[in-house]
């Protein structure tokens, strides 16, 4: 690792220090805000709906103008690293529709040229950490579409080369937190596919060793923000499998004591920011596991409580490093159906806030957050 992990922390600790200085108490009242937002994706009324947080409790109050046209089956969202762009994946519709979002509203506004092509039924996407590269993994045609980004306005356009086929059905797309590598999973071969990034181009080439093998049904893949670690979560084992990366190479080794067992068909895996905790939403039976990373090895031990009860089909995960919270959504669930929880900085364990969970339109899928590390 290029750069030691004290001194990532300090970056870290630093940004946050600043987000919490900015940060302005937020009223969904008229429209204005200028606090912080969260965003929900709905797969099945083709929409994007918007929250205001509130600084205090970290309750969703809704934005009284969503929700957002969206394509057909928004699947899955992310920001842009400069915060002020959102990227949803339409799922039926093979599309990307890029919003730019205002801070002052929260209101979210198609910027020209918005959706881009993609391949066959994106499900993933990502970007390199500043931004100027962009990834998505198409599960209808096995295939990874690659993009530059426009740095202002955030318009894509496809790079020479792309779409690169890839493993058959890839579910899930991981950063190396230096833009190095690129990691795959793919789950009718139980496989990891691993990609160096070329660094002007944004160019990909299977590292030595791809693929890597994995665990039954790969689904959601996160990399470690400091060490690069590779962990991946198994719909059909129902476990977590992590890896060591390589830092040259970018190859994958299995850690020690994997796999580690989770709840039920787990469907989403995310690394809490600060590195010390991994999350997963386990959808068979309603619940997240928490683990703790053992430092030096990489090795996962359950936090105290877990597994924690969320509702019916957990789905995405979201961390508020400003509140030190956690949101989840529940895409099976009627009713009121994103669950918050406090997060415990030193245990890791979560615990229901007053007036969790709160309703977000039907189907919620992807969730994002503004004003906080993703």
């Amino acid at each position: 690792m290029s750069r030691p992990e004290s001194w990532g922390r300090c970056v870290l600790l630093s940004a946050l220090m600043c987000l919490v200085a900015l940060a302005s108490p937020a009223s969904a009242e008229g429209g204005a805000t200028g606090g912080r937002f969260a965003y929900v994706s709905h797969f099945y009324t083709h929409d994007i709906t918007g929250h205001v947080i509130d600084p205090r409790t970290g309750a969703l109050g809704a934005l009284p103008f969503a929700p957002f046209a969206a394509g057909e089956r928004p699947s899955f969202m992310r920001l842009h690293p400069n915060g002020r762009l959102l990227y949803a994946l339409n799922y039926f519709s093979s599309s990307i529709s890029v919003y730019a979002i205002d801070p002052r509203t929260g209101a979210l506004s198609p910027i020209p040229g918005s959706p881009f092509s993609t391949g066959v039924r994106p499900i993933n996407l990502v970007f390199t950490p500043q931004g100027r590269f962009a990834y998505v993994a198409n599960w209808g045609d096995d295939t990874l579409t690659a993009y530059s980004v426009d740095a202002t306005t955030g318009a894509l356009t496809q790079l020479a080369g792309s779409p690169l086929t890839t493993g058959p059905h890839p579910l899930s797309l991981g950063m190396n937190p230096l833009g190095r590598f690129l990691y795959a999973v793919n789950d009718v071969s139980n496989t990891v596919t691993a990609y160096a990034i070329h660094p002007v181009t944004g160019a990909l080439t299977p590292v030595p060793g791809s693929p890597f093998g994995a665990g039954t049904m790969p689904f959601s893949v996160a990399v470690h923000p400091f060490t690069g670690a590779v962990y991946v979560a198994h719909g059909l084992s129902s476990d977590v499998w992590g890896y060591a990366a390589n830092p040259i190479t970018g190859a994958l080794t299995p850690v020690a004591g994997s796999p580690f067992p989770t709840g039920a068909n787990p469907a989403q895996i995310k690394i809490h920011p600060s590195g010390r905790f991994v999350y997963v939403a386990d959808w068979g039976d309603g619940t997240v596991s928490g683990f703790s990373v053992v430092p030096g090895t990489g090795s996962l031990v359950p936090v105290p409580g877990s597994p924690f009860a969320a509702l019916v089909g957990p789905r995405f995960i979201a961390f508020d490093l400003v509140g030190g919270r956690m949101y989840l959504t529940n895409i099976e669930t009627e009713g009121p159906n994103v669950s918050v929880y406090t997060l415990d900085a030193a245990s890791g364990a979560l615990s229901p806030i007053v007036g969790s969970p709160f309703p977000s339109g039907s189907s919620p899928s992807a969730i994002v957050l503004t004003g906080t590390p993703q």
